[in-house]
Parts: C-alpha cells; sequence; structure tokens
C-alpha cells in the first residue's frame, strides 16, 4: 500500500484520479484472493474507501498512513 500511496501522491497531473483506478483493481483483485469468501460489492466498497482516503493524501511519504489505510480496508472486511 506505501508504493502505491507514493505513486498516487506522486502523479500531479490532471488525470490523477484516473491513473489510481488500476491500482485500487489491483488492490481489489489482491483481496479476492485473500479473503475469497468476501462478495465483490463490498470489495468494490472498500476500494471506494481506499480511494477516497488516498485522494486526501498531501505526502505520500508517511509509513503511518499506508498503515491505517490498509488497516481500515482489512477491517472492513473482518
Amino acid at each position: 500500500m506505501d508504493l502505491v500511496i507514493h505513486e498516487w501522491v506522486a502523479d500531479t497531473s490532471p488525470r490523477a484520479v484516473v491513473h489510481r483506478s488500476p491500482g485500487v483493481r489491483q488492490i481489489i483483485k489482491w483481496m479476492r484472493w485473500a479473503f475469497p469468501l468476501v462478495g465483490l460489492g463490498e470489495l468494490k466498497r472498500v476500494g471506494s474507501l481506499i480511494d477516497r482516503e488516498v485522494a486526501g493524501i498531501a505526502d505520500g511519504r508517511d509509513d503511518e498512513i499506508a498503515v491505517r489505510i490498509s488497516e481500515g480496508s482489512l477491517k472492513g472486511l473482518l
């Protein structure tokens, strides 16, 4: 998550939001594998949460941000 956040925050182009979408999809793909009993709708909800959290970050070099987002995402599934 830390690497993904750093990449997203570093993207200052006008299309940054569009560029984040493939990263969120990769995270959701991994979560589908890790949590096979969780429905796709719930995983998409977590993806939206991740996207909103990342959109509010100004500096992607803080490890605590990645941990907080990861922890919140996983708690949403358990």
